[in-house]
């Protein structure tokens, strides 16, 4: 098979807008109707970034410090997702999703009978 003549084109509305990293020490979340932070323990995280990229445990700590802290994210999060490892993802963003939903619908409601 010859794949070198297909180009995938991806939606504008799926390709990321910011910086998610530091989507809030930025302070860009302010410009956010909601904010999600996808939380998981600081070993796992440590654990996954060495996987990823290569590079020893230190080299990770050392990122981690220099950045905000994740209990703080957790504090503007206006949606949490637990990446642990043992609770399901899909439920989570499910939930979410409903929620968005509902609220959605609530403001349009609202808009109609004000």
């Amino acid at each position: 098979m010859a794949w070198s003549g297909i180009r995938l084109r991806i939606p504008s509305f799926l390709t990321p807008r910011r910086e998610a990293a530091l989507m809030i020490e930025s302070g860009s979340h302010r410009e956010l109707d909601f904010l999600i932070v996808v939380t998981a323990p600081e070993a796992l995280r440590v654990e996954r970034v060495m996987q990823r990229d290569g590079v020893e445990a230190e080299a990770v700590y050392a990122r981690i410090r220099n950045q905000m802290p994740e209990s703080e994210k957790v504090e503007l999060a206006d949606f949490i997702i637990e990446n642990d490892g043992n609770r399901l993802l899909t439920p989570q963003v499910w939930a979410i999703h409903r929620d968005l939903f509902l609220k959605k619908l609530l403001h349009n409601y609202m808009q109609k009978i004000v």
